[in-house]
Parts: C-alpha cells; sequence; structure tokens
C-alpha cells in the first residue's frame, strides 16, 4: 500500500519521497489436513497429546508455518486385536498357558482347524510350528500358513502315519486382513496333545464242554475266534481277540470180561464166578481224547473180605487195562468199582455226579457135588443124558442158580448077577411059587 499524498486541517502535506510512505502486507494460506489411520487394539494412537484408543474422527487446530490455522482432522479406525480359536478333531484345543492338553489314539487322524476369529478379519496368514517332544522322532515342522478362513485346515496327519508321543503345536505368528497380528506371549498359542497307543490282546483259551466261556459280556460254548473292543488306560481302543478251543466232555466206557458195563446210575450190574479171571478195561473214549489218567477204586461190600484199592492209572488208551485179577484169586462177593477222577489229554475231567461212573459187579460161587451111587449090571444107570452100565467116576459141568459152573462127580458102583441052585419036592396036586411063577410041574 502506498499513500501518495495526504493533507492535514492545517493544510500540511506529507513527504512522499523515499517510500516512507508505502508500504507491504502479505495474506498466508490457512491449511486444512485429513489423516486416515489405523491401528490395531490393544495399541493407542497418540494425536494432538491426546492418546485414542477408539475409532472416530478427530479434530486440532494448530499452526503452520505461515503462522496460520493448520486444521487437522484425523480419521482413525481401531481394529480388533487378532484372536484365533483352533479345534483338534473336532474339539476346541485350550493352550498351555490355561493347562490345557488333549489326547488323541495312534488310529485317528489328527486334524487341526482355524476353527475361528474370535475379533480379527480372516483370511488369516502365519507360521505355525509342530513338534514331537519326548521321544527320539523327527517331527519338527513349521508350516507357512496362508489365506485361512474359518475352517480351514492348518495341519493334518492320517491315522498311523505319526507314532505315540506328547506333540506341541505353537503359532509362531498370524496375521489377518487388517494387518494386525496375535499376541504370542505366556503361551497362549501354545497347544499340547497327546496320541496314545491303542492295544492289541490275544488270548489263546480252552473250555471243556458243557463248561462255557465268559468273554466281554458274553457266554461263549463254541470253539471260534472272539474279538471284542474295549478301552485300555489311555482310552484308546483295546482290541482283545479270544481264540477259544471248546473241547468235548469227556465221557468214557469201560467193559468188564468183554461186555460192557452199565453204571450203577443206570441200574447196571453184572455178575462172575470165582473160576473167572476179573478184566476190567478202558472200552471207549466217547468224547475227550486219550491217554487217559485219573484214579479209580476198586472195592468189596457186603463180606469181610479185605479188598479196597485205590489205582492211580496214567496214560491210558482205549483197550488198556484197568484193574485185573485172576481167577480165584478173590472171593464170592459185590464188588464196585468207582472211578474217583479221571482227565483227558486236552485236560477235560469226566462229570463223577450221580454214580454214572460207578459200576458194581457180582462173583458167584461155583458148586461141586459129589453122588455115589450103585446098580445091578441087569440095570442101566441116566446121568446128564447118559446111559452107564460100567462102574466108574464120571463129572458133568452144569450151571447153579448163580449161573455159575456146577460140577457134578458120580461115584457109579455097576453090581454083577450071582447064580445058585437048590432042589425042592411038592406033592400033587400042590403048586410052587418061584419068581412070581406057579409052578405044577
Amino acid at each position: 500500500m502506498e499513500v501518495l499524498s495526504a493533507t492535514d486541517a492545517n493544510g500540511c502535506t506529507i513527504d512522499t519521497a523515499g517510500s516512507v510512505y508505502q508500504y507491504n502486507y502479505v495474506i498466508n494460506e490457512t491449511s486444512a489436513t485429513t489423516i486416515n489411520d489405523t491401528v490395531c487394539a490393544p495399541a493407542s494412537y497418540l494425536f494432538n497429546g491426546q492418546t485414542l484408543s477408539s475409532t472416530g474422527t478427530y479434530t486440532a487446530t494448530l499452526t503452520n508455518q505461515d503462522g496460520c490455522d493448520s486444521v487437522v482432522t484425523l480419521n482413525l479406525l481401531v481394529n480388533p486385536s487378532l484372536s484365533l480359536a483352533f479345534s483338534l478333531n473336532g474339539s476346541a484345543m485350550s493352550s498351555v498357558a490355561t493347562g490345557g492338553s488333549q489326547s488323541l489314539c495312534n488310529n485317528d487322524d489328527v486334524l487341526i482347524l482355524l476353527s475361528g476369529v474370535g475379533q480379527g478379519q480372516a483370511p488369516i496368514s502365519g507360521l505355525v510350528k509342530v513338534w514331537l517332544g519326548g521321544i527320539g522322532f523327527s517331527l519338527n515342522r513349521t508350516i507357512q500358513a496362508s489365506g485361512l478362513q474359518v475352517g480351514d485346515t492348518l495341519y493334518y496327519a492320517s491315522a498311523g502315519t505319526v507314532p505315540a508321543g506328547e506333540y506341541t503345536v505353537e503359532v509362531l505368528s498370524a496375521t489377518d486382513a487388517n494387518g494386525c497380528t496375535i499376541d504370542t506371549a505366556g503361551s497362549v498359542y501354545q497347544y499340547n496333545y497327546v496320541i496314545n497307543e491303542t492295544s492289541a490282546t490275544t488270548i489263546n483259551d480252552t473250555v471243556c464242554a458243557p463248561a462255557s466261556y465268559l468273554f466281554n459280556g458274553q457266554t461263549l460254548s463254541s470253539t471260534g475266534t472272539y474279538t471284542a473292543t474295549l478301552t485300555n488306560q489311555d482310552g484308546c481302543d483295546s482290541v482283545v481277540t479270544l481264540n477259544l478251543l471248546v473241547n468235548p466232555s469227556l465221557s468214557l466206557a469201560f467193559s468188564l470180561n468183554g461186555s460192557a458195563m452199565s453204571s450203577v446210575a443206570t441200574g447196571g450190574s453184572q455178575s462172575l464166578c470165582n473160576n473167572d479171571d476179573v478184566l476190567i478195561l478202558l472200552s471207549g473214549v466217547g468224547q475227550g481224547q486219550a491217554p487217559i489218567s485219573g484214579l479209580v477204586k476198586v472195592w468189596l461190600g457186603g463180606i469181610g473180605f479185605s479188598l479196597n484199592r485205590t489205582i492211580q492209572a496214567s496214560g491210558l488208551q482205549v483197550g488198556d487195562t484197568l484193574y485185573y485179577a485172576t481167577a480165584g484169586t478173590v472171593p464170592a462177593g459185590e464188588y464196585t468199582v468207582e472211578v474217583l477222577s479221571a482227565t483227558d489229554a486236552n485236560g477235560c475231567t469226566i462229570d463223577t455226579a450221580g454214580s454214572v461212573y460207578q459200576y458194581n459187579y457180582v462173583i458167584n460161587e461155583t458148586s461141586a457135588t459129589a453122588i455115589n451111587d450103585t446098580v445091578c449090571a441087569s440095570a442101566s444107570y441116566t446121568f446128564n443124558g447118559q446111559t452107564l452100565s460100567t462102574s466108574g467116576t464120571y463129572v458133568d459141568t452144569l450151571t447153579n442158580v448163580s449161573g455159575c459152573d456146577s460140577i457134578i462127580t458120580l461115584n457109579l458102583t455097576v453090581n454083577q448077577p450071582s447064580a445058585f441052585s437048590f432042589t425042592e419036592s411038592i406033592c400033587a396036586p400042590s403048586s410052587y411059587t418061584f419068581n412070581g411063577q406057579t409052578l405044577t410041574t
């Protein structure tokens, strides 16, 4: 601005020489600035001395370099802090920081998913380390995860491809779509899980019919292979395989002098004579497997003979002798053979209940009779169907009332006829009687 002239009330004027009445001034611009910025909670933003932690628009009027107002507008976006959740085979994982650990079995797949983004914005990228501690397996894998959405796989291993052991999954870093990262301090993103062993057990066992075998709540009575899947102490499958052999129940048969013996239970009893041998054989193993071993008692009841013998039988095959006595060595009487116990090659035993293995037999007396008799030569003698006319001793063997030999001995004397004569006289007309005849001449 320049004052070209000026006159006051007195008529005086200014002297304008030398630009003394020439003035300059400058009009400067005010300024306006807009800032768009983002932070990730829990971080804060410092703006014009204020600590901001909330999304919003904030304004500050400052002084620019020209001394004019400088209006600064801050559009602040505070993104939530990033928090992630993971699942292991469908179950939420709890971090080491909270004492969490999960258990699997080595016949399970291992599937770790990004199960949730509690705060933050998918997709997620980052580094994950999976490693095995405690035993010498060399799994130590770092995974570069990129673009993960909720439900995506973080780590997968199929059943049986990694051994039992204690595993750790550690999220080393993770960044969401907003650029926010997780806070890995304090093991909050370190997860442990254990892979336990399944177990398999094979049982080979044997029972003897009619006994049954109780296995996993089943009553078994047939030979076969049976399987039960139980749970072992680690909560994993314990597969128990039972190879069961059901041996037939042991049944035995005996013979006495070649005839089958019938037990007391069936009313059986047999008879011998005291001139017979006594031979009791193991005549058959109806079920079971020879050889047979056991205890047999042979005793005499009813009279005062002292036979009471217990026999230890061992390794008997069919046809072997259980008991033998020669003819005449034991007296007549009622005998009992009792099988106290018997075990076959399979370890099966007989059932001795109800006298089914108690056998009775009777040894009866033979008899001997002597007959002394006499006939005359003109007569004959009939003996056991024979007509005898000569002196001598004759023997015949018959059967007595007990079915045993009855030996009859006949001592026969045949007397010869005698001859003599005599003279007698009578007077006619008298008669004479001679040997039943009436004689007159």
